[in-house]
């Protein structure tokens, strides 16, 4: 009878054993289910706070991993015509928008490509972030001349 009460004994520790690890497996992969929803919060953040910004909006934006350009669609989101001088994701300066000025109509939407030069390169599937305080837009109203807007958020996104 003894002999019977240890193999029992054995028999429900490796049970108990079995379903510690079936729990440990399922809470990892929760977890891991959680991280990736939090990239995907952050991206959704940015998109909401560009979206809305003013003067200019940012409706659309892709880092490309061939040759490391970021691809911007910006908006005006004004009710007036705005000169579009540049735009720039880097605070030294060095990542800016070089093409000439532009007069932008109200709502209209118009795109522009940086090349990075001082950004990390960009794999595709990878995240890129540029943070809000080194993101800037300068332009001319009807009004006033050399305005500068700062960034709304961080812009984050997925590199093609």
């Amino acid at each position: 009878m003894k002999r019977n009460e240890k193999a029992q004994g054995t028999v429900e520790y490796l049970i108990i054993l079995a379903i510690i690890v079936v729990i440990a497996l399922v809470v990892v992969t929760l977890l891991f289910q959680f991280t990736d929803a939090g990239r995907g919060l952050r991206q959704a953040d940015s998109d909401i706070k560009w979206k809305s910004a003013t003067p200019f909006a940012i409706i659309n934006h892709v880092q490309s991993s061939a040759n490391n350009g970021l691809t911007i669609v910006l908006k005006n989101n004004t009710a007036s015509t705005i000169n579009f001088v540049r735009m720039c994701v880097s605070g030294a300066g060095l990542d800016c928008d070089r093409n000439a000025s532009l007069n932008v109509a109200p709502s209209a939407t118009f795109t522009r490509t940086i090349s990075l030069t001082t950004a990390p390169a960009c794999t595709s599937g990878a995240t890129y972030n540029f943070v809000k305080n080194n993101i800037t837009i300068d332009y001319n109203n009807v009004d006033i001349n050399s305005l500068r807007e700062q960034g709304a958020g961080d812009l984050v996104g997925t590199c093609s």
